[in-house]
């Protein structure tokens, strides 16, 4: 008897309820497997007539076994080494391999800084700059000619920099075995000093007015200030920070900070007194506000916010820019300006009185650029009589760039692009204006409209294997700060750490490293986990791609023709092709039988055309098709199998039921939900809503609203049919859901608050238990790892990444079922939809 997963072995055989994996059997029968029964830790073991024997009893876990099919070897590996276990014998041994290599990740390789920088700060006398670039430390003229590196630890990445007002010493943030700290370095000859070392992320470093302080976010939960003469730290808020967030920002008077802190998944504007240590939250909504920016003259907060709708789950609408006036205050008068013509008195500088109205603030908004687009990152600043507000606009994702706003007064608001790429950075010192864009540094020409890049031709070198021990430790501790279980699954990650940095040092290249990275983020037994890297250095020589006609071939006679797919290429009214017809040659090389078919149907690109030659009885004739992608075919066998599904639900039910599956939980799919409700199951007497399958995503509200609706009441015109309020009232109706053990992610989502709205019905098995929702960060060279931080909860606490959803009505789909086309749980689902309608 064969099983396709593990899993079904031990339900079957045993009543082990632990892990097992990599099952793999010789030509008896004999089956072995990976388990954690005895010690938690993976060994070899052997199923024969449902008993379960122990073979190995490591300390460390072995990996994917493998067993000789005559089955007197089992092969595996072990602390990334190959073991052979003699069956007979009963004993594991670790085989002498001897493997030359070459030492290329220790050797030095050449980087450009050149559109590779990543941070950077400009000197307050305007003639240094000092940027970051592949984690690196560099301070040149302000022009870019002349580049130093500064002597920060090689082992680490640096991250972000800020000038301190000798316009000589530098504040800036490393790692530190993972963690980013804050450290302090002469740029003439001093070496580094660490002025901060805790277990946290320090990050979205800003300076005062007089460089006197600093003020940073501190893992997720802690706003700092850091006291740039004494070192001292001030922890002065403790919120809601997650791992990303706004620059919070100095008043112009350094007497007061604004921040962004989350309430309910939305970000809110707060600003704190220095003086008063008191936080008040400036718009308590329960949308996003981002990016707070002051109006040198304080009597203004700038922000990007959208007014509308939540930023969570998934997002709608588009931020723009506001002003928000502090307290109510009168505008310019024209008198006052006549008046000034005549007198000798010169304007005195501004003094800067900040004072806060909080009354009725939220009233006061103003909108900034009439714009559509995404407006985002306003920096404002004064030009003689001008408030000019740099920020980001993006129209859609070709459409992107730096746009400048002019508000004068007596005069209308402008507003004009000014470059075509957004900012990452902008800051000015003295009277110019510099932007980091694309990697580059360019200063800004305001009055010219116009960026001109700061070419910064340095070259520096770097090894690969220092920057890979400097990823391991950062993925391990943006997971120790952010993996949404605080308990890490029951899992000691400390010891984790320790576990798999020993290995550190065997790192060869960089699928080493993936392997290795993987394998520590496997070890939190969670979902939405991963390690993405790749390089020049492993740059692949040839590719093949696999492409597919549409012809399904017996799988007994490969190369006879079965049958064909729906919507193929080879789906049309004309078709030459008949079952039972022989292929023979494909672009007029000849087919053999004893080969792979699929190796005629692999090249290093998909082709616009293929030949094919058939047989039928004695002759042969030629037809031409338009390949397309094997996983396009893929895609239509799946909506065959959609297809016949609802036929079933039709002929079973007279039309009477209407059925809808959604693949995933992605912006087309919800898109095709739309349309089937609004055309089929408006017209039906109750709906199947069929979620087996579902791959994820992040649309499960729109689903559950949608369905949520119920009629409420119902119009008419004169002598008309009555109509419903509103249109389309699916909960008016019956509800039923298929779920099953390969629903997951966003359909567990789904189905968990259908349940809790009372939608229906659940039929099925149970969910995968894949579930929480991720973000990801990028490390020193574009590396990749996700971060599943957010953990999803019914309302009673549970957390659906290890319970799942349980159906109402339990009813398996076995192996054979599926082979035989026989859809029980579908069946079920009928039964259920009509006994509701009787």
């Amino acid at each position: 008897k064969y099983y396709n997963t593990a899993t079904q072995v031990f339900k079957e055989l045993t009543d082990y309820d632990g892990k097992d994996l990599w099952p793999t059997v010789d030509k008896d029968g004999n089956l072995y497997i990976a388990s954690d029964e005895a010690n938690t830790v993976y060994n070899l073991y052997i199923l024969n007539n449902g008993v379960k024997k122990q073979l190995s009893d490591f300390k460390t876990a072995i990996g994917r076994p493998q067993v000789s099919a005559n089955g007197k070897k089992v092969v595996f590996t072990k602390d990334y080494q190959i073991f052979v276990y003699d069956v007979e014998s009963q004993n594991p041994v670790k085989p002498e391999i001897k493997i030359f290599k070459n030492e290329v990740l220790t050797t030095d390789k050449s980087f450009k800084a050149q559109g590779k920088i990543s941070n950077f700060d400009v000197s307050p006398d305007n003639k240094k700059i000092a940027f970051v670039s592949r984690g690196r430390l560099f301070v040149s003229d302000i022009k870019g000619k002349f580049v130093k590196e500064m002597n920060t630890d090689p082992l680490e990445r640096v991250i972000e920099v800020k000038w301190l007002a000798d316009n000589s010493n530098i504040l800036y943030s490393r790692t530190n075995k993972g963690w980013a700290n804050l450290f302090t370095i002469s740029a003439v000859n001093g070496a580094e000093k660490q002025r901060t070392s805790t277990n946290r992320t320090e990050r979205l470093l800003e300076v005062s007015p007089k460089r006197d302080k600093a003020v940073y976010v501190s893992g997720s939960n802690h706003l700092d200030i850091l006291d740039l003469k004494s070192f001292k730290v001030e922890n002065i808020i403790e919120d809601e920070f997650w791992f990303r967030g706004s620059q919070p920002r100095f008043s112009p008077d350094g007497n007061f900070v604004v921040f962004t802190a989350y309430r309910n998944f939305e970000p809110d504007v707060l600003v704190y007194d220095l003086k008063l240590k008191q936080a008040t939250n400036l718009t308590n909504t329960g949308v996003p506000e981002n990016d707070p920016y002051w109006s040198p003259d304080g009597k203004y907060l700038y922000i990007s916010a959208e007014r509308y709708h939540p930023g969570f789950p998934r997002g709608k609408g588009e931020s723009k820019l506001y002003r928000i006036p502090l307290y109510r205050f009168t505008n310019e008068f024209k008198s006052d300006e006549y008046e000034g013509l005549f007198s000798d008195n010169k304007k005195k500088d501004t003094i800067i009185d900040i004072k806060f109205e909080f009354e009725n603030i939220s009233e006061r908004w103003e909108r900034i650029a009439s714009n559509s687009g995404w407006q985002y990152s306003p920096h404002v600043f004064k030009e003689k009589n001008k408030t000019i507000i740099l920020f980001n606009l993006n129209l859609d994702k070709n459409n992107t760039g730096i746009y400048k706003t002019e508000i004068e007064p007596f005069e209308k608001k402008k507003t004009e692009k000014i470059f075509d790429k957004d900012f990452d950075i902008l800051t000015k010192a003295k009277d110019k204006y510099y932007a980091l864009s694309g990697g580059n540094i360019y200063e800004v020409k305001i009055s010219g409209k116009k960026l001109e890049k700061i070419n910064i031709s340095h070259s520096f070198d770097k090894n690969l294997h220092s920057e890979f021990v400097q990823m391991f430790y950062e993925n391990w501790a943006v997971l120790a700060e952010n993996f949404y279980d605080i308990n890490y699954h029951g899992l000691d990650w400390s010891a984790v750490k320790t576990l798999y940095e020993a290995f550190l040092p065997h790192v060869r290249n960089r699928e080493n490293l993936r392997t290795l990275q993987n394998d520590m983020l496997g070890e939190l037994n969670s979902s939405h986990l991963g390690f993405r890297s790749q390089g020049n250095e492993e740059k692949t020589f040839y590719k093949t791609r696999t492409f597919a006609s549409g012809i399904i071939f017996d799988n007994n006679n490969p190369y006879i023709v079965k049958q064909f797919v729906k919507k193929s290429p080879v789906d049309i009214l004309d078709n030459p092709i008949q079952p039972g017809d022989e292929l023979v040659a494909v672009n007029d090389i000849k087919t053999d039988k004893s080969k792979n078919r699929n190796s005629y149907f692999t090249q290093t690109s998909i082709p616009e055309e293929i030949s094919f030659k058939f047989k039928r009885n004695n002759s042969t004739y030629d037809v031409k098709i338009h390949p397309v992608a094997a996983r396009t075919i893929n895609g239509f066998l799946y909506n065959e199998w959609i297809a016949s599904r609802q036929k079933i639900v039709d002929n079973a039910t007279q039309k009477r039921v209407a059925y809808v599956h959604m693949k995933n939980m992605g912006s087309r799919s919800l898109n095709n939900f739309l349309i089937d409700m609004t055309t089929e199951a408006i017209h039906r007497d109750a709906l199947i809503l069929d979620l087996r399958y579902n791959t994820g995503g992040n649309v499960h509200d729109d689903v559950l609203q949608f369905l949520s609706q119920k009629p409420y009441l119902e119009w008419k015109y004169r002598n008309g049919k009555m109509s419903p309020q509103p249109n389309f009232a699916p909960s008016g109706k019956p509800i039923v859901l298929l779920i099953n053990e390969h629903s997951l992610s966003d359909a567990e989502m789904t189905a968990a608050g259908f349940r809790q709205l009372n939608l229906g019905k659940i039929i099925g098995t149970e969910t995968y238990r894949w579930i929480i929702f991720t973000s990801g960060r990028r490390l020193v060279d574009g590396s990749y790892t996700r971060l599943p931080v957010w953990g999803c909860y019914d309302l009673e606490g549970n957390d659906l990444e290890l319970t799942g959803v349980a159906p109402d009505i339990y009813v398996k789909n076995s192996f054979k079922d599926r082979l035989n086309g026989n859809d029980p749980q579908l069946e079920k689902a009928i039964q259920e939809a009509l006994k509701e309608l009787k």
